[in-house]
């Protein structure tokens, strides 16, 4: 495990813990982590989702891959799918989900069934969760591809009900997504400010 430094971000720390402690009791939540490039949103996720114990499925937007649909989904859930016990989650309406994992598929997924696809995968992330509380956070949201951009709020409106800590990290600026405005609406905002002089001083 990585020795992570965390300065003067106590409170936001709590607030990412006590979320992974109600997902821990059925009740799930979103916490969105904002600030501009450099503040620490990243190192402040990974040390909640080091801190929660939860099972923690993990995923990193990227700039280049903006393009490759459900490429997002796809980093969440392809270890989970290389574990094994993958056809045991496709269960009723999850197989609704099963073609995004077939490279062969997963183009046209968006145009032709997207709203049944984005219910699949739901119940996929429920049935998962059904076998144990879940962590999945996502750094970088802001540059995740529009398909699993849509798929993070549609799980966000609707995972009170389930034992899954949804944590995403964004990055402030004038290109943000429109879609973070309906996340930030569904969940809690967490803003970083700068460091004061002492934690600088430390670091």
């Amino acid at each position: 495990m990585d020795h992570l430094v965390i300065l003067e971000r106590d409170g936001e720390l709590a607030a990412l813990s006590a979320a992974a402690v109600a997902a821990e009791a059925g009740h799930g939540a979103l916490v969105l982590v904002e600030g501009p490039a450099g503040i620490g949103k990243t190192t402040l996720l990974r040390a909640a989702c080091q801190r929660s114990g939860l099972r923690t499925l993990t995923a990193r937007g990227l700039a280049l891959e903006r393009g490759f649909p459900y490429g997002i989904v796809r980093q969440l859930l392809d270890p989970v799918r290389a574990a094994g016990g993958w056809d045991g989650l496709l269960d009723g309406a999850a197989a609704l989900a099963a073609r995004v994992f077939d490279s062969a598929e997963a183009g046209p997924v968006e145009d032709d069934v997207r709203y049944a696809t984005m219910h699949g995968l739901y119940w996929l992330v429920a049935n998962l969760a059904a076998r144990g509380p879940l962590v999945i956070a996502v750094d970088d949201a802001h540059w995740a591809d529009p398909p699993s951009l849509r798929w993070l709020a549609h799980l966000a409106a609707r995972v009170d009900g389930l034992p899954v800590a949804l944590f995403l990290a964004v990055r402030d600026g004038p290109d943000e997504p429109d879609l973070l405005a309906e996340l930030r609406a569904a969940g809690t905002p967490l803003r970083l400010g700068p460091l004061g002089r002492d934690a600088t001083a430390a670091l």
